[in-house]
């Protein structure tokens, strides 16, 4: 008896463990069942992440999203999503109270009629909004007809098990792999309806790339970290390319930049591999062939071999910013002598080449300003302001050392304060940041105190 006792208990044991996974996995992600099997976009918001590590609060939520509705019904112990499917945007909502949900809804002019099961909403005339006992999905916009369309759809959805779902997609599969409270995956294809962005998109980007990224927020900055991956050999071959193009920085030209410029881009660069990538582009090609008609442009790109910098000093309303164009050069002979590029190619296209002494010069061009240059050490700087050009050192940036540059191969700061819509206009917790470590990997860091002052414009 004693044995079956044992048993017994053990059996009792793991069925409560498998209970208790089973609900947890339900209360974490049961959500995901309800997402469109081909979806083009997911976002996952952990709000119980959310609000423990944001320092945020559910009253906080509810008043930037529900008119400060508490008792919206609404669960914010579990995850919800965004998706796009077909056009279309989404959300899946979770919900702890079916009830509560109805009286937010109807306390906002929205009536509810139920079918099959379902209760339904539209909202807004563009919005449909189905929902069961512990979610809603909400679909559009859409109008008419296609609001009866969107009807099957989401029931569809609300009705779906796991393995009908968008949790079966390489999509989902890749937003897994992000740890973030706020994660998206999508591809770039599915971007080509933004505006400007998605005409971009399509003009340069024939082959399929996949995205992911995550939000974290902190005290002091708020990280958007962003992959890029692709089963396209050639995209990958680009990537490949650009890896090769791409050294680590070291971060010297940040010493002489502009003080608390505007923006600063730095980027390790091999002028031989950078050649080679530029050459492989149909349309940059014909522009360096143009280019070399004047000057030895593909002499001077592979002479480089370090990091390569763009400043924009600080702008202000009284005068007109200069950008500063910096190059480390293995030998920088190849360019102490402009004077010999002057022949009838570069007359032709109304270029001079006209030295000062060994070390500075200027180019003049036709209906363009001339372009100051001068050489320190193994550097050439380029602009067309003269003081900025034949300094022998600027001023620095102010960059304070906290990271280690040999990480990454491309950082860029923007001063969102110089914009003159936020306070503090040089101060440097105003600035925002990009950072790739190659190809494939992306990071944007803005200040939280920033990403604050942003959000209490748009509510003016």
């Amino acid at each position: 008896m004693r044995k079956y006792g044992i048993i017994a208990v053990v059996l009792l044991l793991v069925a409560v463990c498998t209970a208790f996974w089973l609900w947890m996995r339900r209360g974490n992600d049961s959500m995901a069942s309800s997402l469109p099997k081909d979806a083009s976009l997911i976002v996952r918001v952990d709000v119980k992440k959310v609000l423990s590590e944001y320092g945020i609060t559910w009253v906080d939520i509810t008043k930037a999203f529900f008119s400060g509705d508490n008792e919206t019904g609404i669960n914010p112990q579990q995850t919800g999503y965004f998706f796009a499917w077909n056009g279309y945007l989404g959300a899946i909502l979770p919900l702890k109270d079916e009830d509560d949900f109805k009286a937010y809804l109807l306390a906002h002019s929205h009536t509810t009629q139920e079918q099959r099961g379902i209760k339904w909403c539209v909202v807004d005339n563009r919005h449909l909004v189905g929902y069961t006992e512990d979610r809603a999905v909400v679909m559009g916009p859409a109008v008419g007809a296609e609001l009866d369309n969107l009807r099957n759809i989401i029931a569809q959805c609300l009705n779906q098990d796991e393995k009908e779902s968008g949790m079966q997609s390489p999509l989902y599969a890749r937003l897994q792999e992000r740890p973030e409270p706020i994660a998206l995956a999508t591809d770039l294809q599915s971007l080509k309806a933004l505006p400007m962005v998605g005409e971009v998109i399509q003009s340069y980007l024939k082959e399929e790339v996949d995205i992911t990224a995550g939000v974290r927020v902190g005290k002091e900055k708020t990280t958007l970290s962003l992959a890029l991956s692709s089963n396209d050999p050639k995209t990958n071959q680009l990537f490949d390319a650009m890896d090769a193009s791409l050294l680590p920085l070291n971060g010297h030209l940040l010493k002489t930049a502009p003080k608390h410029p505007f923006f600063h881009m730095e980027m390790g660069v091999s002028g031989e591999r950078l050649l080679e990538l530029l050459r492989s582009i149909p349309e940059v090609r014909a522009k360096l062939l143009i280019a070399n008609t004047i000057f030895d442009a593909d002499l001077l790109l592979k002479n480089i071999a370090g990091d390569v910098s763009l400043s924009v000093p600080f702008i202000n309303l009284f005068n007109k910013p200069s950008p500063v164009l910096q190059m480390e050069l293995k030998e920088v002979s190849v360019v102490s002598d402009p004077a010999a590029w002057n022949d009838e190619f570069s007359q032709a296209a109304g270029v001079r080449f006209l030295p000062a002494n060994a070390k500075q010069g200027r180019v003049d061009m036709r209906e363009r300003p001339s372009l100051y240059y001068g050489i320190y050490e193994n550097r050439l700087c380029l602009s067309e302001s003269q003081p900025l050009a034949w300094a022998t050192a600027y001023e620095d940036m102010g960059y304070a050392g906290d990271e280690n540059l040999s990480d990454y191969r491309i950082y860029a700061t923007l001063n969102l304060g110089n914009i003159m819509l936020f306070k503090g206009f040089a101060d440097r917790s105003q600035q925002l940041t990009l950072k790739a470590s190659d190809a494939r990997q992306w990071q944007l860091d803005i200040a939280t105190d920033a990403i604050g002052d942003i959000v209490k414009l748009l509510y003016k």
